[in-house]
């Protein structure tokens, strides 16, 4: 099928040339003939396009692709092979001619030689065929590596496609594997903190099962969600674990967040901010007599930067975590807005920060990345 394929495509770029030769010889006779007022023999014309023809796919087919085959031989090559077309091109008409007037297809002047008026002649002629040649030559060698680029460009694609979704599979398998590992923590350490304290604070007791009950509902909806939500939406969940926190604490934790409108107001990929929160509760020291839990998310100079920041546990700091929380978080930022967008985390002095910088406008425009990824995967 495929030899099929290439046979037919040659046959018909076969047909393509021998039209446009057509064309282009029974313009150039007509043309001429009208010119001059006179028309020549047939075999007259035939045997000097015939050479004319030769001559061009000879110089586009072979001379031309030798003479640029290898860059530090071109400029000795390309005017040898110029000039040995033109020597081939004056020869070939020069006894074409003699032939013509000696079977007597055409007239010429007594003591018809090869002189200079007459090479001048030939050598306009050859610069208008060798012009054509070229053009085809390049135009030719253009098409392909065009189509080349095109093809090594769409294999390119294909393996960035396959490689992102490959990591879209993983990051969201992770991702199920994060939330599997934060749900129960919350659940069990809030449980604990009602049972052991329903009795005295009932009021507040039934409020932590509500705001619970909320952030779990959060939490298992957001698998089914699209793959942003609200950054307002996630806030909500975020100061709902800051109220239980600070009721197992007896609303002594040393709280700052600022969450500004336009943050707020953008989409983003669920459970980072959240994520980044509950790393906070999980493995900083929340209760620092110096240092106090902040959280910032706001726009500044085109970029949405969330911050945190934390006094850091230096119990649990020597056993050295692995911090998996907070690679599947880079791995999700990178994946949803690109490799190159802001994300650090580590140690400060005596506290641990994370800081995110992405450019709104790839949050604006994350769903048409989406939308472009989704339907190359279809």
């Amino acid at each position: 099928m495929h030899m099929k394929k290439t046979i037919s495509a040659g046959f018909k770029g076969f047909w393509i040339h021998i039209l446009i030769w057509f064309l282009f010889i029974c313009y150039e006779v007509v043309a001429v003939g009208l010119m001059v007022g006179a028309f020549g023999h047939p075999v007259n014309y035939i045997s000097h396009y015939l050479i004319t023809i030769g001559v061009f796919y000879l110089s586009a087919l072979l001379v031309l692709p030798f003479a640029f085959k290898l860059k530090a031989h071109m400029l000795w090559r390309a005017p040898l092979g110029v000039a040995l077309l033109f020597l081939i091109f004056l020869l070939a008409n020069y006894y074409t001619d003699l032939l013509m007037i000696d079977w007597h297809f055409a007239n010429r002047s007594e003591g018809f030689s090869l002189t200079w008026a007459y090479s001048s002649k030939i050598l306009y002629r050859w610069i208008y065929v060798f012009g054509f040649s070229a053009a085809y030559f390049f135009l030719k060698n253009y098409l392909v590596e065009r189509d080349r680029a095109e093809e090594m460009e769409k294999q390119r694609l294909e393996r960035v496609i396959e490689e992102e979704r490959i990591k879209q599979a993983l990051s969201k398998a992770q991702n199920d594997f994060l939330k599997a590992q934060i749900n129960p923590h919350f659940l069990f350490n809030t449980l604990d903190f009602i049972y052991h304290s329903i009795s005295e604070l009932s009021q507040e007791a039934s409020q932590a099962v509500m705001t619970l009950s909320e952030m779990m509902r959060y939490a298992v909806d957001s698998g089914d969600l699209d793959d942003t939500v609200s950054l307002g939406e996630e806030i909500e969940q975020i100061e709902k674990l800051i109220y239980l926190y600070q009721l197992r604490k007896n609303m002594e934790l040393k709280v700052m967040s600022y969450f500004s409108d336009q943050a707020m107001g953008l989409r983003f990929i669920p459970l980072v901010l959240l994520t980044l929160v509950e790393n906070i509760f999980k493995h900083g020291d929340v209760g620092h007599a110096l240092h106090e839990i902040r959280i910032i998310a706001v726009v500044e100079d085109g970029e949405l930067v969330i911050e945190t920041s934390n006094a850091v546990n230096l119990i649990r700091s020597g056993a050295g975590g692995t911090n998996a929380g907070l690679k599947n978080i880079g791995q999700r930022l990178r994946f949803a807005y690109g490799n190159d967008i802001g994300f650090h985390f580590g140690r400060e002095g005596e506290l641990f920060v994370t800081r995110i910088a992405v450019p709104v406008s790839r949050i604006l425009h994350q769903g048409e990345r989406r939308e472009l990824l989704t339907t190359n995967l279809n």
